[in-house]
């Protein structure tokens, strides 16, 4: 009798170790694809958030050159400087969170040009107003190109945040799934490891 309690007793134990490193091969596994999830849905909050960015320093670009024209006053010139160098910052940066993404590679490769064309003609009118004083005009020719090229700007931008939208969408669903799979592992292994232990006892 004895010997049969013995031998239960190391088959209880061979399953219990077996069963906890099993339990833990599964949890290691999907705590990993649980950080790759969360990884690639705060890479997507990071494109937003640099696309927002660009959006902004663009339009604070713009609003400097139309403050400059209207009052000559060089402190406009300032903002404009600063929008000039971080536009070309964070497209750079923009690029590289992209480079796993072909459609937003191809966004950024026709926005390149529309911005650089863009700042052209900001530093085209403000040099104009230097030149000119007060009485400076600039061409309603040069004034409707800039806006169609901040509107071709925003359009682009504008794709590039729908689909960082649709990707964060399906990020976050994989990334709740990988989550509820780790949450169901450790239910699992406690309840095994719980009846395990009730069996030894």
């Amino acid at each position: 009798m004895a010997q049969l309690i013995s031998r239960a007793n190391s088959l209880i134990i061979a399953a219990f170790v077996v069963a906890f490193g099993v339990i833990a091969l599964l949890y290691a596994r999907y705590d990993a694809d649980l950080a790759t999830a969360r990884y690639w849905v705060d890479h997507t909050y990071n494109v937003e958030l640099h696309i927002g960015g660009l959006q902004v320093t663009m339009d604070e670009a713009e609003t400097s050159e139309r403050g400059y024209l209207l009052t000559g006053d060089d402190t406009y010139l300032g903002l404009y400087r600063a929008a000039r160098d971080r536009s070309a910052l964070l497209f750079g940066e923009l690029k590289n969170l992209t480079s796993d993404n072909p459609e937003q590679q191809d966004r950024l490769g026709k926005l390149s040009p529309l911005m650089q064309q863009k700042l052209a003609s900001i530093a085209q009118n403000i040099e104009a107003r230097r030149a000119g004083g007060a009485t400076a005009v600039v061409s309603a020719d040069a004034m409707q190109r800039g806006r169609s090229l901040m509107e071709q700007l925003r359009s682009l931008l504008a794709d590039m945040t729908a689909n960082e939208s649709r990707l964060l969408v399906a990020r976050e669903a994989d990334e709740a799934a990988v989550q509820q799979r780790t949450i169901l592992v450790v239910v699992v292994g406690a309840a095994v490891a719980l009846l395990l232990l009730v069996l030894g006892a």
